[in-house]
């Protein structure tokens, strides 16, 4: 039999196949359109193969920055999830979204489907205190110190400290580039 053919008995039979297979109890039934779009244009905002020193296989890490409170988040992690597997079969994935909007963080980072969970990590820059990387070794780190929590100065001050940080620890074109990460991360929390 042909695929349309096997189709087509399902779409005839799919409550029987449900009651009688699979043992679910039945009250109604709608038919639902199978026909998906094939096309789906998605870019991740980083992937990272990661090797880690204790010489197990390299990890894809996903990471998303989220600005947002998006319902259909988690949905969308799940699509990129399967993306990635399918362009990198058997390879494991990770995968992270970092909050650092302005309202308190109310994503879901999880999906229950019937026969598995589907979840991602979240961070919410909110609840991280700034001090760990203000003082961590990468000057890179303190410009993500100001998506944080300040916990013992205001805001500003905690600008002026990472600016101060940057202007003792790096120079030239680096030092550019962190100043106008540090500027436009500064800009997103409205300092």
């Amino acid at each position: 039999a042909n695929d349309r053919a096997i189709r087509a008995l399902l779409a005839d039979l799919g409550a029987s196949f449900l009651r009688h297979l699979l043992h679910l109890p039945i009250a109604s039934v709608k038919l639902i359109e199978t026909q998906l779009p094939k096309v789906i244009e998605r870019r991740a905002d980083l992937v990272l193969e990661v090797t880690s020193g204790d010489g197990d296989a390299p990890i894809l890490h996903h990471i998303e920055a989220q600005r947002q409170n998006e319902t259909n988040l988690p949905a969308r992690m799940m699509v990129t999830a399967g993306l990635l597997l399918d362009r990198h079969p058997g390879q494991r994935i990770d995968q992270t979204v970092i909050y650092f909007g302005e309202e308190p963080c109310r994503i879901a980072c999880e999906i229950a489907l019937a026969q598995c969970l589907y979840r991602f990590r979240l961070i919410d820059m909110s609840t991280i205190d700034c001090r760990g990387l203000l003082t961590a070794p990468e000057p890179e780190a303190a410009v993500l110190a100001v998506l944080c929590r300040a916990t013992d100065c205001t805001p500003e001050e905690l600008v002026q400290a990472i600016v101060a940080r940057l202007f003792a620890e790096s120079s030239g074109a680096y030092r550019t580039k962190l100043l106008f990460q540090l500027e436009t991360l500064a800009a997103n929390r409205r300092l």
